[in-house]
């Protein structure tokens, strides 16, 4: 039962979050990250820190299991920001 509550508590975090331009947001760091390398995001980090806009870029931050789930697709599965933007429509239209 734990290992059911986990994996539904990780799909939630993989969720876009509800404000369409929150995830725009993630979804055009994450492709200026996978592209850049962990150094833009170090970056970023540093640059954006303190800004309520870019939280996602902390660990533990709001909709930070969303950035790193489209980083991840990005970096290691060749996904282009097209992609995602049309699972992300397609995720929108499904139950929570």
């Amino acid at each position: 039962m734990e290992a059911a509550k986990a994996a539904a508590a990780q799909l939630a975090a993989q969720r876009p979050p509800p404000d369409p331009t929150l995830a725009e947001r993630i979804e055009k760091t994450a492709f200026g990250v996978a592209k850049n390398g962990p150094q833009f995001e170090a970056m970023l980090v540093a640059k954006q820190q303190g800004n309520p806009q870019f939280e996602f870029l902390k660990f533990g931050g709001s909709a930070n299991g969303y950035y790193r789930h489209i980083l991840n697709c990005m970096a290691n599965g060749g996904w282009t920001l097209e992609q995602v933007r049309t699972v992300r429509d397609m995720r929108g239209s499904l139950p929570a």
